[in-house]
């Protein structure tokens, strides 16, 4: 949950054993927006990087901050009067990004010096469009079985292999649809 923080010189404080990050946006508000841990709930695994990467995104675009991860909010020189407030905020976005990923990720990220930095890292590491992972991920897809799950699972399941082929550039075509859904209604039956 983001909240205005009126006090440019206060620091947020929790009682409960959820962190906070504050992100300053002077644009938006009078003051710091302070987001704590709840506000992203899903943190990035190595299976889950589509369904992380929308709550990030989609968060930081509300608050007009997306720019800092994809580049359309350039460091302004050091000698700039803003460049103090874009240094602050983009540290809290990658200490956003730091507590938002599990423990075993964050040394990937951990050295980036800026929350670009670490998130083409994550991009590269976990949106590989490598040929191998788009093979790994049609095999994912052909050999995956209902055994166990309610249809609703299976078919959640399948949807987020052809998301994951979505995110590396390769989705799937009107053929592999066609084989996939052919071939799973039969075993559905």
């Amino acid at each position: 949950m983001a909240t205005p923080n009126n006090s440019p010189n206060s620091a947020t404080s929790k009682t409960s054993t959820t962190a906070a990050v504050t992100v300053l946006n002077s644009g938006l508000t009078n003051g710091p927006l302070s987001f704590n841990s709840a506000a992203f709930p899903v943190k990035l695994t190595p299976t889950n990087y589509l369904s992380w990467k929308a709550q990030f995104t989609s968060l930081l675009a509300g608050y007009e901050l997306d720019g800092y991860l994809d580049g359309r909010h350039p460091c302004p020189v050091a000698t700039a009067p803003k460049y103090s407030l874009w240094a602050r905020q983009d540290q809290l976005l990658r200490h956003a990004l730091i507590t938002s990923v599990s423990e075993n990720i964050t040394p990937y990220i951990a050295a980036a010096a800026t929350a670009q930095q670490a998130w083409e890292t994550l991009a590269k590491l976990y949106a590989n469009r490598s040929r191998t992972r788009v093979i790994t991920l049609k095999e994912r897809l052909q050999n995956m079985k209902r055994v166990g799950r309610s249809v609703s699972e299976y078919l959640r399941d399948l949807k987020t292999v052809a998301d994951e082929l979505g995110i590396v550039d390769r989705p799937l075509t009107d053929d592999d649809l066609t084989r996939a859904f052919i071939g799973k209604t039969i075993e559905l039956i």
